[in-house]
């Protein structure tokens, strides 16, 4: 039951779920119930789905920073986020550094 989930969860990709990454959509996909994905998620991977998403998300910025030419504001939106302040915020208190500064090596 919770074997396709995990697989789901495990495909979370850019190009699938990153800009809109909604549980709602996620749960209608597989036929859960909001409030109960949200719990089955919680109870399976020890984190939210927000927490998940957000995680997926850093990561590809941080990719993005170091292999592309992009704008850290195009790195961003790329990655579904659309309040910079936000996004530099949680990007620094994970890595430690601002995203220019980790593009530069900093860290």
């Amino acid at each position: 039951m919770h074997q396709e989930l995990l697989e789901k969860l495990k495909k979370i990709t850019p190009e699938e779920h990153y800009r809109d990454g909604e549980l709602k959509s996620l749960a209608a996909e597989l036929h859960y119930d909001l409030y109960q994905l949200s719990r089955i998620v919680k109870n399976v991977t020890g984190s939210t789905y927000t927490e998940l998403l957000q995680e997926k998300r850093l990561q590809k910025a941080a990719f993005l920073l170091t292999s592309t030419g992009l704008s850290v504001t195009d790195i961003c939106v790329d990655v579904g986020y659309n309040n910079f302040s936000f996004f530099y915020r949680i990007f620094k208190e994970k890595y430690g550094v601002t995203p220019r500064e980790y593009r530069l090596g900093v860290c």
